[in-house]
C-alpha cells in the first residue's frame, strides 16, 4: 500500500520531465557553421536592431538593445539541442508579430558558436541550462525566467506580464 504513492508520484515526475520536449523533433541541426567565427562578423549582421526581430547575440546588439528597449527576451540556444532546434522557428515567427519594444536575442550557449560575452551573459544570469528563456527591463532586471519549450501563445503571455511587470 506505501509503494502506490511513491508509484504515482514517480509517474507524474517522469512525466513532467518528458512533456517540454514531447514533441520535440530529435533530427540533428547539420549547420556548417565555422566555429572560429569571430563576433565582429555578427555584430556587422546586426547593427540594426529594429527590436522586432529576432537576432543572433552580438555585443554590440545587446548593447543597442538595452539602450533602445524597454523589453529584451533572451533565448539560450545550443545547436545540439533538440528542444532549441525546434524552438527557434516559433521564436523567428513569433518575433514578426511582437512590436518593437521587444528585442529579441538568441544566445548561444555551450555549443561551438559560444563566445566569451555569451558565457558572461550566460554566467551572469546564471544559465545552466540550453532551451531557457529569459526576460529582462532595459536596467536588466529579470522579469520572466522559464526552460523548456514555449509555443506562440506562451511567448506572447510571458511577454505581456513583462509589459504588466514594467507597469505598460
Amino acid at each position: 500500500m506505501k509503494t502506490l504513492p511513491i508509484l504515482l508520484l514517480s509517474i507524474i515526475f517522469v512525466f513532467g520531465c518528458t512533456q517540454a520536449v514531447s514533441e520535440t523533433d530529435f533530427s540533428q541541426n547539420n549547420s556548417n557553421s565555422n566555429p572560429s567565427s569571430n563576433s565582429n562578423e555578427k555584430e556587422n549582421e546586426n547593427l540594426n536592431l529594429t527590436g522586432n526581430q529576432y537576432k543572433e547575440f552580438s555585443k554590440t546588439t545587446y548593447q543597442q538593445a538595452l539602450q533602445n528597449n524597454k523589453i529584451i527576451f533572451l533565448e539560450f540556444h545550443a545547436d545540439w539541442c533538440p528542444t532549441c532546434v525546434v524552438q527557434k522557428p516559433v521564436l523567428v515567427e513569433t518575433f514578426k508579430e511582437i512590436p518593437t519594444d521587444v528585442a529579441g536575442i538568441e544566445v548561444n550557449y555551450k555549443d561551438a558558436r559560444t563566445d566569451a560575452d555569451e558565457e558572461d551573459l550566460a554566467r551572469k544570469f546564471g544559465v545552466s541550462l540550453q532551451h531557457t528563456h529569459i526576460i529582462i527591463d532595459s536596467e536588466e532586471n529579470v522579469l520572466v525566467r522559464g526552460i523548456g519549450q514555449w509555443n506562440k501563445a506562451v511567448i506572447l503571455d510571458k511577454i505581456s506580464f513583462a509589459r504588466d511587470e514594467l507597469g505598460e
